[in-house]
């Protein structure tokens, strides 16, 4: 019997707020991998239509304008991130927080659409059903990072597993073959587009960082509503690209970080400014 060779195809779309690119291989004609890719990217596209703070007409931003007023009903996808969102809170003790986008909005991070001047909820006055979702008090929630995380697995998850499929969503990664591969992580060097490559340690990968922000850091502290000052990256390997996306922030403001990485059976490392790459560990308060 013939063995058919191996066919390889990489296509890029802009989805989810992001470059999302699309790389497959497999023993297949090259338009069924094109079909492929299509059907990955309707998915990616279904994610982002529900939860992107962008559109006024996403499920999300009607969540946004009425949730402080009546129950409002949630589509399953929107549970699923919005349950990981408050786990995530709930183990870093708010210093992960969703409803940071009011103070975004005001920093000018986020389109202004929603009026947030009477905006003092957090994550823990949300009220969260299988069918629903309710404020308790006036706030604003943010699912940019973690969604697009989210999308990543349910577009991997359509993929057969006799392809070979990578996708990168603007630096959210996750690969159904991810044994003996490796990835390249960008580093924050001011002016300078370098990579650093390095092994896979599970199937997903996600980097946090300010490199394309000119300003302040738009990674914001939940407390002080201020920009934190950092200009080194976080990469974090995790089962999943939900969870390796929501960990780069905790990583970033949690002082628990270490314990809930060991939790979620995760690891990361920091890149600083002078091309160094370091695995994290906490720091060690003094006795």
């Amino acid at each position: 019997m013939k063995i058919a060779p191996s066919k390889s195809i990489q296509r890029c779309k802009p989805i989810l707020g992001t470059y999302v690119e699309v790389s497959l291989t497999g023993r297949v004609p090259e338009s069924e991998l094109i079909q492929i890719s299509e059907d990955l990217f309707k998915e990616l596209e279904r994610i982002h239509n529900l939860m992107s703070f962008h559109d006024e007409g996403s499920e999300l931003s009607l969540i946004n304008q009425n949730a402080h007023q009546e129950k409002v009903l949630i589509s399953a996808d929107t549970y699923a991130v919005l349950n990981q969102a408050i786990e995530m809170s709930k183990l870093s003790d708010g210093f992960y927080d969703v409803t940071i986008a009011s103070a975004m909005i005001d920093a000018e991070l986020l389109p202004n659409h929603i009026d947030t001047k009477f905006h003092t909820g957090n994550w823990s006055d949300i009220e969260l059903t299988q069918s629903h979702i309710y404020f308790k008090k006036p706030l604003a929630v943010d699912l940019g990072g973690i969604a697009k995380g989210y999308a990543v697995d349910c577009a991997l998850a359509l993929c057969p597993r006799s392809i070979d499929a990578t996708i990168n969503a603007g630096g959210d990664i996750r690969m159904n073959q991810w044994l003996q591969k490796s990835v390249t992580i960008r580093m924050p060097l001011d002016g300078f587009m370098i990579g650093l490559e390095i092994p896979m340690e599970a199937s997903s990968v996600a980097t946090s960082g300010s490199y394309f922000h000119t300003s302040a850091n738009p990674i914001l502290s939940p407390y002080s509503k201020e920009s934190i000052p950092e200009e080194n990256s976080v990469t974090v390997f995790a089962p999943n690209c939900m969870i390796a996306d929501a960990l780069t922030k905790v990583v970033f403001l949690a002082p628990l970080a270490r314990e809930i990485l060991d939790h979620l059976k995760a690891k990361a490392y920091i890149s600083n400014d002078e091309g160094e790459l370091m695995e994290f560990q906490p720091v060690k308060k003094n006795d």
